[in-house]
């Protein structure tokens, strides 16, 4: 069986023994929930770290290859960073990894994709109240091919802020400003979050995030004046040269179909308005309001550039996928409603998985 149907069909059959064994589920007409074994989550992610570690075609090459022919020693890098080379952290983490596993790629991959995938776990774990729809959605959403195999960089800045993210939480906002410009110098898109972890904080849909709202119909509105503006601010960052790049390739930006996807979390949101507001749990506003970021920046790619704006979402949907849409389910409707919203949920992502692994990439 080709591996990423395999990995969907695994994701799958261990959804059949989450029920009174992981996460959330019904007692006496009353919601229970177990944090689930670390064992479990074990399982539902080794398949993925795999792949990751052990791909041959799909993703980007590049990294293994650089990887195999890595000669710089200690001064060599030292050299590279200071001659203003984009992503010089990552540098540090390959010369790091050139120490342990010499020119092993798949070896240095491995540990890669482990250390990602238990910090998104670690995350899910202590925050989402069903952890295996958290996992479902990141493999059939298909995030775990695009970041795991291919935005590999990228992914290693995500999952570094991840791992802090109790202190966006808390609102440390000090320390987690330190732990994003240490994953800019991975990939400067980390950057991004510097505004977003001020804007999420407080209540859910709350006038920050409405500003937020208003300013992406602006900057769509006045789109053709705004480029230059936006081009002359992304000089001497991983996105220098985007505005350029997107406008020559005649990039179409990013496909409508996933914009609908990954727009559920903030949809169910608006349905549960009252709820979510009500509710005292700061994760779940937070996380809402990570939603409607989300969700913004997806609709702005789909008019500007998949390649570059499309990419900037996940610093947030993650944080809308795992932890505020089992919670929007669980905690907002009805226990009827709640299953057959996870039942279209879950036939509905499955279907986009075919249409993008098979359809659009040609994988399975």
């Amino acid at each position: 069986m080709n591996q990423y149907l395999l990995i969907l069909v695994w994701v799958l059959f261990l959804g059949v023994f989450k029920t009174k064994q992981q996460g959330v589920y019904w007692k006496n007409d009353k919601l229970v929930y177990r944090k689930p074994s670390k064992a479990y989550c074990f399982l539902l992610v080794f398949p993925l770290i795999l792949s990751a570690a052990f791909r041959t075609t799909f993703g980007d090459q590049g990294y293994k290859i650089a990887f195999r022919a890595w000669t710089l020693d200690f001064e060599g890098v030292i050299f590279t960073i200071r001659s203003g080379v984009k992503g010089p952290g990552y540098y540090v983490i390959e010369y790091i990894g050139n120490l342990l596993f010499g020119n092993n790629a798949e070896i240095f991959f491995f540990v890669i994709a482990a250390l990602q995938m238990y910090s998104l776990m670690r995350l899910y774990r202590r925050y989402s109240l069903d952890i295996w729809v958290a996992v479902f959605i990141f493999v059939a959403s298909t995030d775990y091919l695009s970041w795991m195999q291919n935005g590999i960089r990228q992914f290693i800045a995500v999952t570094l802020i991840l791992f802090f993210s109790d202190w966006i939480f808390e609102k440390k906002i000090v320390r987690i400003c330190v732990v994003i410009l240490l994953a800019a110098s991975i990939h400067s898109s980390a950057l991004i979050m510097l505004p977003i972890v001020f804007v999420v904080q407080g209540k859910a849909f709350n006038w920050k995030t409405i500003l937020a709202i208003i300013g992406t119909v602006v900057v769509l509105g006045t789109l053709r004046s705004v480029i230059p503006v936006v081009d002359t601010l992304l000089t001497g960052t991983e996105y220098s040269g985007a505005i350029t790049d997107w406008q020559e390739s005649g990039n179409d930006g990013v496909n409508y179909l996933r914009v609908l996807v990954y727009s559920v979390p903030t949809f169910l949101s608006v349905l549960g308005y009252r709820a979510i507001r009500q509710s005292e749990d700061k994760v779940i506003h937070i996380t809402c309001n990570m939603s409607i970021i989300s969700t913004l920046l997806y609709i702005m790619g789909m008019f500007t550039s998949g390649i570059y704006v499309g990419r900037l979402p996940i610093y947030c949907s993650l944080y809308a996928n795992g932890i505020l849409l089992p919670w929007v389910i669980q905690r907002v409707f009805s226990r009827n409603t709640s299953k057959i919203i996870y039942v279209v949920m879950i036939m509905s992502y499955i279907v986009f998985y075919y249409y993008q692994t098979h359809v659009i990439w040609g994988i399975i």
